[in-house]
């Protein structure tokens, strides 16, 4: 297993994917992708739960038209694009900053 990348006062943690919810968009066939501030990169959302998917992405204004559920986590990680990075249970702080956790793919790891 490739030893994840380091980022200073963050452990890595495990996070199962099994189950997480992805924010779909009918028009472009495809899960929703979203970008951050800095990043050319996209990012694609995971969450445990429906009510922070539509409160997470409606302060973002995104419209989500279906939400599809994670069976098999090897199969869909193994589906990605290698530029796209997987992060899950996003949310906003009282200061109005985002924290999520990043899925670290083989891709990633070894960068």
């Amino acid at each position: 297993m490739n030893e994840p990348y380091p980022v200073p006062g963050v452990e890595p943690q495990d996070v199962s994917l099994a189950g997480k919810l992805i924010p779909w968009d009918d028009e472009e066939n495809q899960p929703i992708l979203l970008r951050v501030p800095d990043s050319e990169e996209p990012y694609l959302v995971l969450f445990s739960g429906v009510e922070s998917l539509r409160v997470f992405l409606g302060l973002l204004g995104v419209r989500v038209d279906r939400i599809k559920r994670v069976d098999d986590p090897v199969d869909f990680l193994s589906s990605l694009h290698p530029s796209i990075h997987v992060i899950v249970d996003p949310y906003f702080t009282l200061e109005g900053k985002v924290r999520f956790h990043e899925v670290l793919t083989p891709t990633i790891s070894e960068a």
